[in-house]
């Protein structure tokens, strides 16, 4: 009868033979600021932004409607929601920037919740009054 095969060294009971150093890791630290406070700061950053390119959405479509009456709800909702969300799109695509744009795209959608449910509270309050 033949014997079972032996483990490689490093493996098997305590005491077997001296284990493996542990491998490498595969994450180095990154020199400069950590992801999460670029995130962070990129959020502030965005929300002053997401409203800043939101008012000045509504002005340049404000400016247009008088011109052109083309210009549908659905189509001023998109733009309000989608330019200041997607401006900084393109800062996805490069590695120093990516924390960034995350943080980015977080304030400007959260700048137009905030602000989308600032603007019903008005409507809701103006309904009721002249009521």
């Amino acid at each position: 009868m033949t014997e079972p095969p032996t483990p490689p060294p490093g493996y098997g009971p305590p005491g077997y033979g001296p284990p493996y150093p542990p491998p490498p890791s595969p994450y180095q630290q990154q020199p400069g600021m950590a992801g999460w406070s670029k995130v962070l700061i990129g959020a502030v950053l965005g929300m002053v932004g997401g409203v800043i390119v939101l008012v000045a959405v509504l002005i340049i479509i404000g400016s247009t409607v008088s011109s052109d009456t083309s210009i549908t709800g659905e189509m001023v909702f998109a733009l309000c929601v989608l330019v200041p969300t997607l401006l900084p799109a393109p800062m996805l695509f490069f590695r120093a920037t990516r924390m960034w744009a995350v943080g980015l795209m977080i304030g400007a959608g959260l700048s137009t919740i905030v602000l989308a449910g600032a603007c019903a509270y008005i409507i809701q309050g103006l309904t009721e009054g002249s009521a």
